[in-house]
């Protein structure tokens, strides 16, 4: 029973030491994207952001690909992928655009309209504190907003079509576990948002320097971690 117990209070402290080091992942990959948006186009930031991410963890592919008995949803990784990868559009245009307290409240609504999805299409059921803590999500979105948050602003409306968007990636990928591995569910999640990215990216080219690829391999470092 006290081993047991243990075991859990492990588990809790270690998901928060998580918790802790992605929200700490997040803020640096905000403010080196900040930072870059002088020299390069946000859709070239989050291109070579996925192209460095996919580099890093390709090497997974061949052993998680042996692993896998099943047949590959392609269609569904690739949904995936095409979503996920406007979604990280739109967030560096509003990391660029807008003040950084402003993306992280809107940023909040992610969960929420995760746990939408969820209720809507798994038929989850939702318990008092995930409602408690939705609400407080919502609230403190609000209380950062306000009152500074304008009629109408680009840079606020595409992070809000951003945590849709996340959202609906997340929620895909939550289909995808029920059989495939979480490994192999990062790896075409970074394949498919890097094709998607390249044809924007292409068309806005903007040659970086050796410290602007530096930091974006930090970024994807960052990145892939959180």
């Amino acid at each position: 029973m006290i081993t047991s117990l243990r075991i859990r209070n492990f588990n809790y402290l270690k998901s928060i030491f998580l918790m802790l080091l992605t929200g700490l992942c997040f803020v640096a990959v905000m403010v080196s994207v900040k930072y870059l948006s002088k020299d390069l186009p946000s859709i070239q930031a989050a291109f070579f952001r996925y192209l460095f991410g996919l580099i890093l963890i390709l090497p997974l592919f061949k052993f998680q690909y042996k692993k896998n008995t099943n047949k590959l949803p392609i269609f569904k990784y690739g949904l995936r992928g095409i979503i996920h990868g406007f979604a990280v559009v739109l967030w560096f245009y509003s990391v660029v655009n807008i003040p950084m307290a402003d993306v992280t409240a809107i940023n909040y609504l992610t969960p929420i309209f995760t746990t939408i999805g969820a209720i809507l299409i798994f038929k989850e059921v939702i318990t008092l504190n995930r409602v408690g803590a939705l609400l407080l999500s919502f609230i403190g979105a609000m209380l950062i907003l306000k009152p500074g948050f304008e009629i109408f602003s680009y840079g606020k409306i595409a992070q809000l079509f951003s945590t849709i968007l996340f959202a609906t990636s997340y929620l895909i990928a939550k289909n995808l576990t029920k059989t495939e591995s979480t490994n192999l569910i990062v790896i075409f999640l970074t394949f498919f948002a890097t094709i998607t990215l390249l044809p924007f990216t292409f068309f806005l080219w903007v040659n970086p320097s050796i410290g602007d690829l530096l930091l974006l391999f930090g970024v994807a470092i960052l990145g892939t971690l959180g």
